[in-house]
């Protein structure tokens, strides 16, 4: 799964290329962004969706329940969160995860979607709602523009 955030404050546009043409190693401030965005991500888990994400079923919680598991969506075994991980690079900041189940929890999938099990039902057994987590609230893109900004003035980060 990738995402990708693109700049349309054009000044900051303005002042990147000014760096980049100055040869600047942006490598500090592409790994504030890194963190910046692998907050974001956590708090949108921790909020359980910004907005918030669609309610478990019953039979998932009976499920839950009956297991001992609670706690909230997608962090009952702290997998998926611990998966999540900044990187970045001289002109790239990113947080990506190796979670196998990760797209699926991101984007949801229709009950059937991925073929029959050995027992001939179908994959997933039922509807699985998308449940976006890899994504940037506002606040974030806020710190991520201010914080170039003050970083291409010389002001740090």
């Amino acid at each position: 799964m990738a995402a990708s955030v693109e700049i349309f404050d054009q000044a900051l546009k303005v002042r990147l290329a000014k760096m980049i043409a100055a040869n600047r190693d942006a490598r500090p401030l592409t790994a504030a962004w890194a963190a910046d965005l692998h907050g974001g991500v956590e708090d949108v888990l921790e909020a359980e969706g910004l907005p918030r994400w669609q309610a478990l079923s019953k039979i998932t919680r009976a499920r839950r329940a009956g297991k001992n598991k609670t706690g909230k969506m997608l962090q009952v075994t702290g997998k998926l969160a611990a998966s999540i991980q900044p990187d970045s690079g001289a002109a790239f900041a990113q947080v990506t995860t190796n979670d196998v189940r990760a797209r699926t929890l991101h984007a949801g999938a229709k009950q059937g979607q991925f073929g029959r099990s050995k027992r001939n039902g179908p994959l997933p057994w039922g509807n699985i709602p998308a449940r976006p987590f890899m994504v940037i609230p506002p606040y974030v893109k806020a710190t991520i523009v201010a914080r170039g900004l003050k970083w291409v003035s010389g002001n740090g980060l």
